[in-house]
């Protein structure tokens, strides 16, 4: 069993990692183990030998640089893994999600896809500044299987889904990985409403049941606009939202958790697999991600002043190319 550290400020620059010999992990400012892995903000640390575990367990854990000789700041604790009493058996299909204020969102989101088949939502909430709390407790509530994890940190939606799928592996089997903003969908659920339900879960059974070898299914995003709508639709993103971009941009995926490669690497929209597994792509016509992006310009100004993938600078600065 590895220790893996989430950081940021070393690798700094998209596809250029430090190289992973040139950093060590530092237990308690004392004892050092090698580093086997170091991309984007995920670094994979050597395990303490057995006899060290107890005896630094509760310490700070921290990472150093080589050249020159440095020991970076750090807010993380080592602690020996609990043992598990019972052993659960996983969920198939489970999501997770960053958010930053989008508390009016949530309750639409979560209701949807618990009805097409997603059994336990995992919700990274990037410093919220509205009642997203609230609307959480109120789902719990409500009977939905639901929980919050504070991750303040700015432009950190990659490492945020390296953690998640990590914090998920014990629970669930598939993780779909979107923002609150994107919503499944097939024109095929339409024909029976009733017989939606559940419906996604049945395609990525239907999917993945003719090989082993899938690890990460594939949908197109459909780009809708704000629908000539100046404020937040009452009736909800899915029905106040109508019109979209014809062509299909981008994806988003669902990972198997078991085939993500040890880098955990992933840039948003797919995971990196280990050797072996492939990535299945959905046709349109089976499903596909609505995507409402471009909602009204009230709400467009505060999901982008905080834009989460760590490579992608401010909306009002034109340094962006093909956009995520």
């Amino acid at each position: 069993m590895d220790v893996i550290l989430f950081a940021k400020g070393i690798n700094t620059r998209q596809d250029i990692n430090v190289a992973p010999q040139t950093l060590r992990c530092v237990f308690s400012n004392t004892v050092e183990t090698a580093i086997t892995v170091s991309a984007q903000e995920v670094f994979r640390c050597t395990h303490l030998p057995q006899h060290l575990q107890s005896q630094l367990s509760g310490g700070k854990i921290t990472l150093k640089t080589l050249l020159p000789s440095q020991i970076m700041p750090s807010a993380a604790y080592y602690n020996i893994p609990k043992a598990k009493k019972d052993i659960i058996p996983k969920k198939l299909l489970c999501a997770c999600t960053m958010v930053f204020t989008a508390a009016k969102f949530m309750k639409e989101w979560i209701i949807y896809h618990s009805h097409v088949g997603v059994d336990e939502f995992f919700i990274y909430d990037n410093h919220s500044e509205d009642h997203l709390e609230e609307v959480i407790t109120e789902s719990v509530q409500s009977g939905y299987n639901v929980s919050r994890r504070l991750w303040p940190w700015a432009k950190t939606q990659e490492v945020g889904f390296s953690h998640c799928s990590l914090a998920a592996a014990n629970k669930c089997k598939w993780v779909m990985f979107t923002d609150v903003d994107e919503f499944v969908f097939s024109h095929g659920w339409l024909q029976d409403p009733a017989a939606s339900s559940n419906t996604l879960k049945i395609m990525l059974l239907n999917k993945t049941s003719s090989s082993n070898r899938v690890g990460q299914v594939s949908m197109k995003c459909r780009n809708f606009g704000a629908s000539n709508l100046k404020e937040h639709p009452v009736v909800g993103v899915t029905q106040g939202y109508t019109c979209r971009e014809r062509e299909e941009r981008h994806h988003k995926s669902i990972l198997l958790l078991e085939a993500s490669s040890l880098s955990l690497v992933n840039v948003v929209h797919h995971f990196e697999l280990k050797p072996g597994y492939k990535t299945m792509g959905v046709k349109p016509s089976e499903a596909v991600i609505n995507h409402y992006k471009y909602q009204a310009w009230s709400e467009f100004k505060k999901k982008f002043r905080r834009q989460a993938p760590v490579y992608v600078v401010d909306w009002k600065e034109g340094k962006n190319g093909l956009g995520s």
